[in-house]
């Protein structure tokens, strides 16, 4: 045994490298097996800490974790990440401060202190959040119409982000997962069971669905479509679809642009807050305001043509 900073490390800790410490997080954490598959419900995080950390690991992996310092962690960042926006570098910073916090855990005690501890996130500078204007919604939803009978799966999955508020991995979780959300045609009710942490102790919500979220279901074969729901793969390739007709998608504007028109529309934040799962805070910060209620109603009253 080694004493560190006045705490004792099993010496077999001290020269584990950072690829071996890095193997064992995506493993206990996740699931995770290198070369394998991911575990079903921390899919989606284990892939976002795979982007931000598996450079750094192949620069690194060969180091002791033990000899990993808060500058060579800067250095890092600095080549890599410099002209990135504020947004980006923190939320790369974000998976590194996870991952050395997991590694100074007593029944892990690879570490005794973070060497990502002392760095700092960037300020980031106010922007407004996006959303979609009404023409543009009416414009996607008339040309997932028309394709509906080759890709019956786009118009579902788009239903449920933009007239339910759905965020990408429950509606996601939901065509493949019974257990984790589940839409109620005959109650027209949603309850979203694995929600954004979930495996953190975050409780269900559920809601009643929009009027105009039911005439769409049940203007086609919905059950059957949100089924062929593959993952992150449908809603790449509903994007790219999309943007190949001409129209201004971009990265979660479903539930962005459902949760401004909502509040803009009637005016009750609390139950927009309800229905979509976020903090009120933010809800106040970024949403309200940023349209008019006629605008709202305008999103609201895009019907299925027939």
């Amino acid at each position: 045994t080694a004493y560190v900073n006045g705490k004792s490390v099993d010496n077999k800790n001290l020269s584990t490298t950072v690829e071996e410490a890095y193997n064992d997080y995506l493993e206990r954490r996740f699931n995770y097996f290198v070369g394998k598959t991911y575990g079903l419900n921390e899919h989606n995080e284990a892939k976002n800490v795979i982007a931000s950390l598996d450079k750094w690991v192949r620069l690194f992996g060969n180091e002791k974790i033990s000899a990993i310092t808060a500058k060579s962690i800067l250095d890092y960042f600095e080549s890599n990440y410099k002209d990135n926006r504020a947004k980006t570098y923190n939320h790369h910073l974000q998976y590194f401060k996870s991952f050395f916090n997991w590694c100074c855990r007593e029944e892990i005690a690879y570490l005794t202190k973070s060497p990502a501890k002392t760095l700092v996130y960037k300020p980031e500078a106010w922007e407004e959040p996006k959303y979609m204007k009404p023409d543009d919604v009416l414009a996607l939803f008339r040309l997932l119409e028309q394709h509906k009978s080759e890709h019956p799966e786009y118009l579902a999955y788009a239903i449920v982000n933009f007239f339910c508020g759905c965020r990408a991995i429950e509606t996601q979780r939901m065509a493949s997962d019974p257990d984790a959300a589940k839409i109620n045609l005959e109650e027209e009710f949603v309850r979203v069971v694995k929600a954004k942490g979930h495996q953190y102790g975050k409780i269900p919500r559920a809601f009643q669905l929009h009027p105009t979220a039911v005439k769409w279901i049940n203007s086609f074969d919905f059950e059957s479509a949100l089924s062929k729901v593959n993952g992150s793969k449908t809603q790449i390739e509903l994007y790219k679809f999309a943007k190949s007709n001409g129209i201004p998608i971009f990265r979660n504007c479903g539930r962005h642009t459902f949760i401004t028109y909502h509040v803009a529309a009637y005016g009750n934040p609390a139950i927009t807050q309800a229905m979509v799962g976020t903090g009120g805070k933010m809800l106040a910060n970024n949403y309200r305001g940023l349209a008019t209620k006629k605008d709202g109603e305008a999103f609201f009253n895009i019907l299925p043509s027939c």
